[in-house]
């Protein structure tokens, strides 16, 4: 029963900061230039499929499995204060890391198929392998 609470808790956490992260790269990458771009009068040399790179999700899914993956204490000291023990930290953490590999290979995977087929007019071959 405490897996299945340690779970949930750190898995919907997971995807609150899985998507600000995808929210910040969109507005780092995307909305930000395109602002610049705007307020420097070159508006008509911008386009959307030079400003996004092939591979925007699979980068952020990178670095979020980085910092989050390492980041061990934080989670301990909050699940060890409510009787949660450490075999039952690490297994419902690499669960939930688990699930967010699978959700974000999904949203890799979409991305890359609209990527290739409604952004780009350069079709390099199948995407599954990319």
């Amino acid at each position: 029963m405490r897996f299945k609470v340690a779970f949930s808790y750190l898995l919907r956490t997971y995807l609150k900061t899985l998507g600000f992260f995808y929210a910040c790269a969109v507005a780092g990458i995307v909305i930000l230039p395109a602002l610049i771009t705007v307020i420097l009068g070159q508006a008509q040399h911008y386009t959307l499929a030079d400003a996004l790179p092939g591979g925007l999700t699979a980068i952020v899914l990178g670095f979020y499995l980085i910092v989050y993956g390492a980041i061990t204490y934080d989670g301990f000291k909050l699940f060890i204060q409510n009787g949660i023990g450490r075999k039952t930290y690490f297994w419902s953490k690499t669960a939930a890391l688990g699930v967010i590999i699978l959700f974000g290979e999904l949203i890799n995977i979409l991305y890359g198929w609209i990527y290739e087929n409604v952004i780009t007019t350069r079709h390099g071959g199948s995407m599954m392998f990319f």
